[in-house]
């Protein structure tokens, strides 16, 4: 008696401005724990199955797909997802199967192998966009600007803001950025052109700091990675007069090791003697 080989079946979704498209492929060899996480770990987004199926060999299901017939339309994307591997990652029993493979040049280890050489910040979106000839922010006249959360937080108090910056900012500014955020996700926020949650706050209560504030701001986006670009765009316009070039300029020139802590502890007036970095740790 022969039994049938182990292979691994990804499943595969489009979702743009029409009728959602889903693929599943199977392909040869059975998938392993350490490819699922080499997968999870490359892909655009921590968490959203997002990547660019065309750059590694996969078809890309928006094209030529019977459920949408007009293809681009505007709002069309490059992106494909992987669903086994949105919000988390899948078992490989999961992914396992007895189905024939769809293709022989396609193997599993060859698709992980392929997924990792790009690498989560190698895949080339205005390449992709450009090969399917799409308009991604919807057509004309819409400006694309840039969205960031905001959050101040100590042992007793706690403050949203979000800040629209004019222009839309690429990947290459967000990697720029990360590398002199402190801690990976905090900035003084006046030093680099942002309003301050902890002013507007004081400002709303009218009270003065207190010897647990701090000067601190949490840009949330950087706090459990590096987001994608395209995460942070939006046609809102913008509420502080800053564009995205000049911000990620002035991070620049700040530096890792530029911060001037003491200029914005005697700007909010937290108190000298017993101030400390009170923000949270997470």
């Amino acid at each position: 008696m022969t039994t049938n080989s182990v292979n691994t079946k990804i499943n595969l979704a489009y979702n743009g401005p029409h009728n959602p498209v889903t693929r599943t492929l199977v392909l040869a060899g059975a998938i392993t724990a350490d490819q699922i996480a080499t997968i999870a770990d490359n892909l655009i987004e921590a968490g959203s199955g997002a990547f660019i199926a065309y750059q590694v060999g996969l078809p890309t299901i928006s094209e030529n797909a019977p459920e949408n017939p007009i293809f681009p339309r505007p709002g069309d994307h490059a992106y494909t997802e992987m669903v086994d591997w949105m919000l988390i990652q899948p078992e490989p029993a999961d992914l396992h199967t007895t189905d024939r493979p769809d293709a022989d040049s396609m193997t599993i280890n060859k698709l992980t192998q392929r997924i990792a050489e790009v690498g989560r910040y190698g895949w080339k979106v205005e390449e992709e966009e450009e090969r399917l000839t799409l308009d991604p922010f919807g057509t004309a006249g819409f400006k694309v600007n840039t969205r960031f959360e905001m959050l101040y937080q100590s042992s007793s108090d706690k403050r949203q803001e979000i800040v629209i910056l004019s222009g839309a900012i690429t990947d290459e500014q967000i990697k720029a950025i990360e590398g002199v955020l402190i801690d990976g996700f905090q900035v003084i926020a006046p030093q680099v052109g942002l309003p301050s949650p902890l002013s507007n706050l004081l400002e709303e209560e009218g009270r003065s700091a207190e010897d647990n504030d701090h000067v601190l701001t949490f840009m949330e986006d950087w706090y459990t990675g590096s987001p994608a670009a395209v995460s942070l765009h939006t046609f809102e316009e913008p509420t502080v007069d800053l564009s995205v070039d000049s911000f990620t300029a002035k991070l620049q020139e700040i530096g890792p090791h530029g911060w001037d802590y003491m200029t914005e502890q005697d700007r909010l007036d937290i108190p000298a003697d017993d101030y400390e970095d009170n923000s949270p740790s997470f």
